[in-house]
């Protein structure tokens, strides 16, 4: 009787708070449950799809090998769709397209290698560790659109120069100025030249782009 009033005492003063406790354990329950139905959804939802990916690959494989096997026939029969000055004109346009890309990639991988000697040469005299395979990294960022350089360079003399290597960011900018004034004086020469443009008109078309 005695343990009884004690317990009841204390669950009268608020010791024990019993309905909080259940409140408690039935929203860890609610949340646990939701988690699973979560779980549950996404599994049946990747089940679902399997099929659908199956059918899809199995399709391509198979519409792949019959429009090999009769690739010439199928060529044919289009070509015999469209008339022939529209072929000839289309086999020119794809000619001289293939033509001219692959000049631009001769022009592109030129400027990437004369970026790649100018970064190499300035990180060897910065005395940088991996300095050739910091500088392929760099070039090839180069050589992709819209990055160039100065997406690594810049910040990287920013850096420098906020955690107190002065000189690390003197170099790096310098090393940026460089570059920019190199490309910006044999980029539009090579890629005229390999394109065919005159370097005044593939200058502006340069300026024009960025």
């Amino acid at each position: 009787y005695g343990n009884i009033t004690r317990y009841l005492g204390r669950f009268s003063n608020g010791e024990l708070d019993l309905v909080g406790s259940l409140s408690d354990l039935l929203s860890k329950i609610t949340s646990a449950s939701v988690d699973m139905s979560s779980v549950f959804g996404t599994v049946k939802n990747v089940a679902f799809s399997i099929p659908t990916i199956l059918i899809f690959i199995i399709a391509l494989f198979v519409g792949t090998y019959y429009f090999a096997s009769d690739y010439v026939r199928i060529r044919e029969f289009i070509l015999a769709q469209v008339p022939e000055k529209i072929q000839e004109s289309a086999g020119r346009l794809i000619h001289h397209l293939f033509k001219t890309l692959g000049n631009w990639c001769k022009a592109v991988s030129i400027m990437m290698l004369i970026t790649f000697v100018e970064l190499l040469i300035g990180f060897l005299l910065m005395r940088l560790d991996y300095a050739a395979v910091l500088a392929v990294a760099i070039a090839i960022l180069d050589a992709l659109p819209v990055f160039g350089v100065g997406t690594i360079l810049i910040p990287w003399s920013l850096y420098s120069l906020l955690t107190g290597a002065y000189m690390r960011a003197l170099y790096l900018a310098l090393l940026y100025v460089i570059i920019v004034i190199v490309r910006n004086s044999l980029e539009p020469k090579i890629l005229g030249t390999r394109i065919g443009l005159n370097p005044l008109l593939m200058l502006i078309c340069l300026y024009l782009g960025y």
